[in-house]
């Protein structure tokens, strides 16, 4: 082997010789590249014939983009959390979307109910008279509100910068608390909820920035509107806090600052933490703070409309026991009631319809008559000796006189005499005694 190395690469194409990159002519020759038909190189597209798959069109026969059934909804750029009064919403992992969509529906909904003056469009839909353009007015309706450039004039979504919360934004004349506190009547009178993916439905009254001097301006004018009442009676108040992803402000100085602007109103307000007829409720995100003040906080499972509509559920079945109970007691006589009454507190009936220690005494009588059957019959089975139905005791006293019963349980008796033949106890009645 000789130990002179050929020429470069330089050296050999100034001397016209081949390129060291043989197969230069493959790596770059042409763009339809995969194909059995042509070109070398592997194209992920170009399988079997030499030709790209064309791009994906998303949009419709007629040209246009697709429209985002929430993007009525949305500004560009989004509103940031606790920025504006609003709804704000803790949902399942991962269900974010779902959930806007959902409660976004459910609000629309209830709030032609409650604000029907707000609705795009009414005007137009009450001038028709016939059903058909009634429906042509619907349709118009919907075709707009899927439309991008026009805005709802209610409700504002915001952006996402935390797991398993969303904020929408209520623009006025529409109320946050009305809107929320008539989702919770519904989930209790109905004992059901439409809302799948909501957990806790917050209402937030006013928002400012996370400063005590900001949260004590803020609080003077929430605490002042939510505590007026007709006759300037006492209430019973508490506090809670929800910390999220901030910093700035301490849960006990947020509490004092809140606390100091009740005690101005000089009302004679107090703390109730076990039965508070009123919440005030702040909510700390970053550097933005939002305050509200909430009636039947513990009524309304801290306003969570599943536990409400679970907890509601659950009384409605108690209650149909109950009447179901008092119904049959009172289609009978007193002294039968009276005797019902007797025999439901002897067995553990405590009135709701749940028995007490039922199954525990049907359990210990099943396993009594499981030790006592076997033992009564054979006290009541004849037995070769002479034992008669009736026990031992009638067996002896219906013996003749010289009579032989092998193996006789019991007690002798004065007329009876045992002996043992053949390995075996026989008790003998006495001749003449």
């Amino acid at each position: 082997m000789s130990d002179k190395s050929g020429p470069s690469g330089e050296k050999r194409k100034a001397q016209g010789g081949p390129s060291a990159q043989k197969h230069k002519f493959y790596k770059f020759q042409g763009q339809n590249r995969g194909g059995r038909g042509g070109g070398g190189g592997r194209g992920r597209g170009d399988r079997g014939g030499g030709s790209r798959r064309p791009p994906r069109d998303d949009r419709p026969d007629d040209g246009k983009p697709k429209l985002n059934p929430l993007g009525k909804y949305r500004s560009n750029p989004l509103p940031d959390i606790l920025t504006a009064p609003g709804i704000c919403v803790t949902t399942i992992m991962n269900k974010e979307r779902s959930a806007e969509a959902e409660l976004i529906n459910y609000l629309e909904r209830i709030a032609d109910e409650l604000y029907p003056e707000t609705i795009e469009g009414g005007e137009d839909v009450e001038d028709e008279g016939v059903d058909e353009l009634d429906f042509e007015a619907q349709l118009k309706k919907d075709l707009e509100s899927m439309d991008q450039e026009s805005k709802s004039k209610r409700f504002q979504l915001c952006s996402h910068d935390m797991i398993c919360v969303i904020y929408i934004n209520v623009l006025p004349p529409l109320s946050p608390y009305k809107l929320v506190r008539h989702i919770m009547e519904q989930a209790e009178s109905s004992a059901r909820t439409q809302l799948k993916w909501c957990k806790r439905i917050i209402p937030i009254d006013g928002t400012t920035k996370a400063t005590v001097k900001q949260l004590s301006e803020l609080a003077a004018t929430i605490v002042k509107d939510g505590f007026a009442t007709d006759n300037d009676r006492p209430i019973k108040y508490a506090i809670d806090t929800n910390t999220r992803q901030s910093d700035r402000l301490e849960r006990m100085s947020m509490i004092h600052t809140v606390a100091e602007q009740v005690t101005l109103l000089d009302k004679g307000h107090s703390v109730d933490l076990k039965n508070p007829e009123k919440t005030i409720l702040l909510e700390l995100y970053k550097n933005s703070i939002g305050m509200s003040v909430l009636e039947d906080y513990e009524r309304f499972k801290k306003y969570n409309p599943s536990s409400i509509a679970s907890a509601a559920a659950q009384a409605k079945g108690k209650s149909s026991n109950t009447e179901g109970l008092e119904s049959n007691r009172s289609s009978k006589k007193p002294d039968e009631q009276d005797q019902s009454r007797t025999q439901d507190k002897e067995q553990g009936f405590t009135g709701t319809g749940n028995p007490k220690h039922v199954y525990r005494e049907r359990r210990a009588e099943a396993i009594a008559s499981q030790y006592t059957q076997p033992q009564a019959q054979a006290n009541t089975a004849m037995p070769s000796g002479g034992v008669v139905a009736g026990g031992v005791e009638n067996g002896e006293k219906d013996a003749e006189i010289g009579e032989i019963l092998e193996n006789p349980p019991g007690d002798i008796g004065e007329d009876w005499e045992e002996r043992i033949v053949d390995g075996k106890v026989e008790r003998v009645r006495k001749d003449g005694q």
